[in-house]
């Protein structure tokens, strides 16, 4: 809740928030999706995603990744089961091993590095406890884009890129080739899907520059006006500004907080 709070509101970040129980105790709080997760879409998927929903899926990944990496945190377990699908819209959740840098101190939630349990979309050197960036994350969207493309994975645990030479076998770039992507995506992919943090993209944006992909959200990407007007047509979370109904002033509400 931290992480998000230093974020701020975003359509392509879930909403959380603290709870008492009736015992008192604080729970967590958030927006729910009949929808499920990206893990629960692909699991009801017989084959790959079409290539410009995927695409989709990717550009407000990066969009939201553009907006937590401006805050100094690193989300660190992008996978398909963190990711909450809402209406079609990606929402990042669960920063539940979210690094933040605050005034030269790394704050972190993880204990112990053997605990964490190996997988195809954590970046390896989040296992080797070596330096992380915004690249770290970026090694995992690269992951959870060849799903959406493939429908499977370019390896079982990241770390099998130790004995490939760093690179993604011949067989997962042929899965990749089969669906006749573009040399674009192709090379985006081998760029992220890397072992070495220094040879991939610097950063989201400019990853989804070289994909070809437009920010879908500019609130948030650019300094935000919380009583901003919004334009017509403009989306914001999962809504689209269809018509302005009325203007009024702001008043102070019984509970100290503007109302409007």
């Amino acid at each position: 809740m931290d992480a998000i709070a230093k974020i701020g509101d975003y359509p392509n970040i879930l909403k959380v928030w603290p709870v008492p129980d009736e015992t008192g105790l604080i729970i967590e709080g958030s927006d729910w999706s009949e929808q499920g997760t990206l893990r629960d879409l692909l699991n009801d998927l017989e084959g790959p995603l079409p290539i410009e929903d995927a695409l989709g899926i990717c550009q407000e990944l990066l969009d939201a990744l553009t907006v937590v990496h401006k805050a100094d945190i690193i989300h660190r377990a992008i996978k398909p089961e963190n990711i909450l699908m809402a209406n079609g819209r990606p929402k990042l959740m669960n920063f539940d091993l979210a690094y933040q840098l605050e005034i030269g101190e790394h704050v972190t939630v993880i204990p112990d590095l053997m605990k964490l349990k190996r997988d195809a979309y954590t970046a390896p050197e989040v296992y080797h406890g070596s330096d992380i960036d915004e690249r770290t994350d970026l090694f995992s969207v690269g992951v959870v884009l060849f799903e959406l493309l493939t429908h499977s994975l370019p390896f079982k645990i990241s770390t099998e890129l130790e004995i490939t030479n760093g690179r993604m076998t011949e067989a997962a770039l042929q899965k990749l080739k089969e669906r006749d992507i573009s040399t674009e995506i192709l090379e985006v992919l081998e760029s992220l899907v890397i072992l070495d943090r220094n040879e991939r993209i610097q950063n989201a944006e400019k990853t989804r520059e070289a994909l070809g992909l437009k920010p879908k959200n500019q609130v948030g990407l650019e300094e935000r006006d919380p009583n901003r007007k919004f334009d017509l047509g403009e989306e914001y979370d999962v809504f689209t500004i269809e018509r302005a109904a009325c203007r009024g002033a702001r008043i102070s509400g019984v509970f100290g907080k503007d109302r409007w």
